[in-house]
């Protein structure tokens, strides 16, 4: 078994010390977080109390242990969050640190009728809104400064319902082509074009995102008005073929 030792995630660290509110690097927190651990507060709540006779005093006989949250003034409630336990620590030191991953406190969060997640409350304190946690919950990893998205999913994609534009086409050929990926194929998701890539190799959300930024740099002014999500997808299934290839594996 392989202990924590409850430092921060190296990226989301790195993602929080640079965040000053804008845009920009809200984003990169967000990808940052895809994939990324992080600690929930933990406390003990009495379940119920018994009366000693001998002493008439009061105590638990029973407890359970509950997420913390916090209340707004305007009545909403949100789910701490922290990068590391030192975080958790310098905001209190009553609580206990439990490890969870961020998609999992983001589909927490929302199951729980949470309004937000306060991610680092001491530090940089992130807001990550419904929106937001519901984007994480389903796999999408925010490309910054991009209207990109990329995704692990292959819920939802169907073949353009038209043929693509060939200047799309090419542009993502051209693209995609320096990545090392076994296809590439155009689809269409619930929110309009997605580039489905099948890798030669597994990609965690950091590697994703970091690719999604290479094709999106790459692309330029091609990028379609309504931006364009980026997914994994299997190397066959629908969608108009962008690029197949057959690698010899020596060369991986």
């Amino acid at each position: 078994m392989v202990s924590d030792s409850g430092a921060a995630d190296p990226r989301l660290d790195a993602a929080l010390a640079a965040y000053d509110g804008t845009a920009g690097t809200r984003a990169k927190v967000l990808a940052a977080l895809a994939g990324a651990r992080v600690f929930v507060a933990i406390t003990a709540t009495s379940t119920a109390v018994h009366t000693a006779e001998a002493t008439g005093l009061r105590a638990e006989s029973s407890a359970e242990m509950a997420l913390v949250s916090v209340v707004a003034s305007d009545g909403g409630r949100a789910v701490p969050a922290f990068a590391d336990t030192a975080a958790l620590r310098r905001w209190r030191l009553d609580l206990r640190p439990v490890p969870v991953a961020a998609e999992y406190l983001a589909r927490a969060a929302l199951d729980d009728g949470a309004d937000a997640v306060l991610l680092d409350p001491g530090r940089a304190a992130v807001v990550l809104r419904a929106d937001d946690l519901a984007s994480l919950a389903a796999g999408y990893v925010p490309v910054p400064g991009a209207l990109l998205a990329a995704r692990r999913t292959v819920a939802g994609l169907t073949a353009p319902p038209s043929p693509p534009d060939e200047q799309l086409v090419a542009a993502l050929a051209a693209a995609v082509r320096p990545e090392r990926l076994r296809a590439a194929r155009l689809l269409e998701g619930p929110g309009g074009p997605v580039l489905g890539i099948a890798p030669r190799h597994p990609l965690d959300p950091a590697a994703l995102t970091d690719l999604a930024q290479r094709v999106r740099a790459r692309l330029g002014p091609a990028v379609p008005p309504g931006g364009l999500d980026l997914a994994v997808v299997p190397p066959r299934g629908p969608g108009h073929r962008v690029i197949r290839r057959r690698w010899p594996s020596a060369l991986w």
